[in-house]
């Protein structure tokens, strides 16, 4: 499927944390508006974010989850 991505937009949230998420979804809930969320952050080089087990190894690993 080949969508254009919309080059106008009444919100455009940068945070892709959990208010930024609550409140891109509250706005989205409005049918009429159009709300683009961006998140930023590093590549994500450990190999133990790419599989379901890698939940329990990154979890006490802050190294891994936050960024330096």
């Amino acid at each position: 499927m080949n969508k254009k991505m919309k080059t106008q937009y009444d919100f455009i949230i940068v945070d892709g944390s959990s208010a930024g998420s609550v409140l891109a979804t509250r706005l989205s809930e409005v049918t009429h508006y159009e709300v683009l969320l961006l998140e930023t952050g590093s590549d994500d080089k450990s190999p133990a974010i790419h599989i379901p087990a890698g939940a329990v190894i990154t979890k006490n690993k802050p190294s891994i989850t936050v960024p330096n």
